[in-house]
């Protein structure tokens, strides 16, 4: 259930009030989502793609350039780690791409596509469904 985080404790305090046999656990998790989603991005490397293969090849190229004298006290094991670290962060900052999240399941969704889809709800024609399916196989690269 997503409620508004200012009636989570009005919402959980309603849930132990409830007088009923229920094999159900009440949970509570306080996070909240934006309203607009078109806010949210994400950062990725596409698995198995040439950009991949770059990410790995510059991990090992750069973990082969640390100097692997064993660390012996715990600055020399903080460095290690921390070199490990800087390494991976700048492979993944050199090859992942930003990647924004719509609202839509695909970004290739326009007015074109929904405005032929609204032409075929109004009479569900076979010529109006070819019309969106067609306008629709055009963002895709079909």
């Amino acid at each position: 259930m997503f409620i508004k985080a200012s009636e989570s404790l009005v919402q959980l305090h309603r849930l132990f009030e409830w007088q009923g046999p229920s094999d159900h656990i009440p949970l509570a998790s306080k996070f909240s989502l934006p309203s607009e989603l078109e806010d949210f991005k994400r950062v990725s490397i596409v698995i198995g793609s040439d950009v991949e293969t770059q990410f790995v090849e510059q991990l090992i190229g750069g973990i082969r350039g640390i100097r692997l004298k064993t660390p012996t006290t715990i600055a020399e094991v903080d460095a290690m780690a921390q070199a490990v670290a800087d390494i991976f962060s700048k492979a993944w900052s050199d090859n992942a791409t930003e990647k924004r999240i719509t609202r839509r399941s695909e970004p290739w969704w326009n007015d074109t596509c929904s405005e032929t889809l609204l032409q075929y709800w109004d009479d569900k024609t076979p010529e109006n469904w070819s019309t969106f399916h067609k306008a629709t196989r055009i963002y895709i690269g079909e």
